[in-house]
């Protein structure tokens, strides 16, 4: 009897260190085990939707703007957005526009498609300096591999009835069949361009991130 006793006791405790090592193995495999799903970014396609959406939701640090005059045309592609500033006079800039046209629709593409920086000039200068209108300070700023050209234009007005004798800074650059105009206009004329040129390059770097 005594001796049946002590069998079935070790039977017993075999049975738990079977059945505890079983545990332990299954945890072991578990525990090496990882989540190998991957999520991949895809990259961003700089296309017109792209650049219309940026346009559209423009935001400039320190700048409350109001949206003056918009529109937009996904078939032909070509976009305005025109935005007004609060407390223009402080801020240093009354008015901010962006265009974008299509270079396949240009009549006169040399004098937008341009390889430096003096052609620019050449081409603007022929176009905008008339009737006391003048350009200076052209310069070249770039972000990466994006190349802006732009200026100072002193004495530009309005068509139809609009401002006059004002003062404007004109930015230009083109990317595959898109054609950009940036401008950042100031109604006093006698105003410094400094900040209107600060808030200019807040544009370019939006419109070339």
């Amino acid at each position: 009897m005594k001796r049946t006793i002590i069998l079935m006791s070790a039977i017993v405790s075999m049975a738990f260190l079977v059945s505890c090592g079983g545990s332990k193995k299954e945890d072991k495999k578990d525990e090496g085990k990882t989540d190998s799903t991957v999520v991949e970014e895809k990259p961003v396609v700089k296309d017109f939707k792209y650049f219309n959406d940026l346009a559209k939701n423009l935001k400039i640090e320190g700048l409350e703007l109001s949206s003056a005059n918009s529109s937009s045309d996904t078939t032909d592609k070509w976009f305005y957005y025109g935005f007004t500033i609060k407390d223009a006079k402080d801020k240093g800039v009354d008015k901010i526009n962006i265009n974008v046209g299509n270079v396949r629709k240009l009549g006169n593409k040399d004098d937008v498609v341009v390889a430096s920086l003096a052609d620019f000039e050449k081409a603007q200068r022929k176009m905008v300096e008339k009737d006391g209108v003048t350009c200076s300070d052209f310069k070249e700023w770039k972000n990466g591999e994006e190349v802006i050209y732009y200026y100072t234009i002193k004495g530009k007005s309005d068509q139809m009835g609009g401002q006059k004798n004002y003062n404007q800074l004109f930015a230009s650059y083109v990317l595959d069949d898109m054609y950009f105009s940036m401008m950042v206009s100031v109604y006093d004329n006698t105003a410094s361009m400094e900040k209107a040129e600060a808030i200019l390059v807040q544009i370019m770097e939006t419109m070339t991130k």
